[in-house]
């Protein structure tokens, strides 16, 4: 893997108040990152959404728009990429999550996700 650049979790407030929901959060933790396709009659209008998940699937947030903007192609070019958790930040009401997104370098075999 290689680092592609840092950028933090939008979103993160509105998964819940319950800190202990999301104990399991801490520094290091690999979140994976999916695309969500453009939708609706309006979908060229719409910037590109990247989501965060957790490693069981959960929805935890999603990248903000200009890095989204810069994540997708790669995913939509069949590259594997995922956020880790590099800081969490205390700020107003919520922890801000700073996440290093890293990209599968090419030739790499990646690990098969277990269902």
């Amino acid at each position: 893997m290689a680092a592609a650049g840092t950028t933090y979790l939008l979103g993160f407030g509105e998964v819940g108040d319950d800190p202990a929901s999301l104990a399991w959060l801490h520094v290091g933790a690999r979140l994976l990152l999916h695309r969500r396709p453009k939708t609706g009659p309006r979908a060229w209008a719409k910037r590109s959404c990247v989501e965060v998940r957790a490693p069981d699937g959960r929805l935890v947030g999603q990248l903000p728009p200009d890095d989204a903007e810069a994540v997708a192609p790669l995913l939509d070019a069949g590259m594997f990429a995922t956020a880790r958790v590099s800081a969490l930040v205390p700020a107003f009401r919520r922890q801000r999550v700073q996440l290093t997104v890293e990209v599968e370098e090419a030739g790499v075999a990646r690990p098969r996700r277990q269902t």
